[in-house]
C-alpha cells in the first residue's frame, strides 16, 4: 500500500508538471505562484513529492481540480497495479 501511495503521489505531481507544460506556463512563474525558489520546484517535480499546500496551489495555477487529479491518477495506479498482478 505504501508503494501505491508514493506512486499515486509522483503520478499526479507529474501530471500537474505535463498540464503546465502543455500551458506553456513556465516553472519560474510557477514558482512564483507557490512562492518557493525554481530550484525548488523543480527538485520537487524531480522528486515526485511536495507540500499538499504547494500541490493545492499548483493544481488550482495549472487549472486542474486537485481531487480530480488525484482521482485519475489513483485509477491509473490500481489499474497498473492489477495488471502487476496477473
Amino acid at each position: 500500500m505504501k508503494e501505491h501511495s508514493y506512486t499515486l503521489v509522483a503520478q499526479s505531481i507529474d501530471e500537474l508538471r505535463k498540464t503546465a507544460l502543455a500551458n506553456e506556463q513556465t516553472k519560474t512563474k510557477l514558482s512564483e505562484t507557490l512562492n518557493i525558489s525554481r530550484p525548488t520546484l523543480n527538485a520537487r517535480f524531480n522528486d515526485g513529492d511536495m507540500k499538499l499546500t504547494e500541490f493545492v496551489e499548483l493544481a488550482v495555477a495549472v487549472g486542474k481540480k486537485p481531487s480530480k487529479v488525484i482521482e485519475r491518477c489513483d485509477a491509473l495506479v490500481s489499474s497498473a497495479d492489477s495488471e502487476a498482478k496477473k
